[in-house]
C-alpha cells in the first residue's frame, strides 16, 4: 500500500522516486540475491559542510563524489542574475527620470500660449504653477503605480524560471518562491521618487517665471 504522495523525496536524484521501508528492501534482497547490495550513499548533517567535505575527501576513495546543499556554482549564477536585474532596474529608472524631465520641459514650452490665456483669465503665477504641478504629479503617480504593477507581474512570470535554469536538474514539482530584497528596493524607489520631486519643483519654478515674464 502507498502511505502517501509527496512533491519530492529527499535525497532522490529525480522526481519519480520511491521511499520504501528499509526492512522490506533488505528482506527482498535476501530472498532474491545471495549477496545483498551495500549502501551507495551516505548522508551527513553538519553546520560546516565545506570543512567536513575537505576532511572526508582524504578518507574516501578517489572516485567518491561529495555533494553539498551549498551549490557554489548555482549561487554564483543566481547572484550574477540578481545583479543584472538590479542594474537593469536602475538603468530603467535613470531613463525614466531623463524621459520625464524632457517631457515636462516640452510640456512647459508647448503650453506658453495656454499660460498666457490663464493669466488673462486672472490666474496668478502660483496658481498656474500649482495647476501644472498637479497635472504632472497625477501623470507620474499613475505611471509609477502601473510600472510597479508591471514589474511585479514580469518578475513573477520570469525570475522563477531564471532561478531554475541556474540549478542542475531542479525538481519541477517544487514551487519557486519569489522574494523581494526590501532594503535595496526601498532605496531605489526613494531615489526615483526624489528625482521626480526635483523635476516637479523645477517645472513649477519654470512655470512661475514664464507667467511673470
Amino acid at each position: 500500500p502507498v502511505a502517501g504522495v509527496v512533491p519530492v523525496v529527499p535525497g532522490a536524484t529525480f522526481e519519480t522516486a520511491l521511499l520504501v521501508d528499509l526492512g522490506v528492501i533488505q528482506n527482498y534482497q535476501l530472498r532474491s540475491t545471495p549477496i545483498p547490495a551495500g549502501p551507495r550513499d551516505l548522508w551527513i548533517t553538519t553546520d560546516e559542510p565545506d570543512e567536513l567535505a575537505a576532511t572526508l575527501r582524504e578518507l574516501l576513495p578517489a572516485n567518491a563524489r561529495i555533494q553539498s546543499n551549498r551549490d557554489p556554482v548555482g549561487r554564483e549564477v543566481l547572484g550574477s542574475a540578481a545583479t543584472s536585474v538590479w542594474v537593469a532596474a536602475l538603468s530603467i529608472g535613470l531613463l525614466a527620470l531623463i524621459g520625464t524631465a524632457a517631457a515636462a520641459r516640452a510640456r512647459v514650452r508647448a503650453g506658453r500660449n495656454e499660460l498666457a490665456v490663464l493669466r488673462a483669465l486672472g490666474l496668478s503665477s502660483r496658481e498656474q504653477a500649482r495647476l501644472l504641478t498637479h497635472e504632472l504629479g497625477f501623470t507620474l503617480g499613475v505611471g509609477m503605480v502601473a510600472g510597479i504593477a508591471i514589474f511585479l507581474v514580469v518578475s513573477w512570470l520570469t525570475i522563477p524560471f531564471f532561478a531554475r535554469a541556474a540549478i542542475s536538474a531542479p525538481y519541477f514539482a517544487l514551487g519557486t518562491t519569489l522574494s523581494v530584497d526590501v532594503t535595496p528596493l526601498a532605496v531605489a524607489l526613494s531615489g526615483l521618487g526624489a528625482g521626480l520631486v526635483v523635476i516637479v519643483v523645477v517645472v513649477q519654478r519654470q512655470v512661475s517665471r514664464l507667467v511673470r515674464d
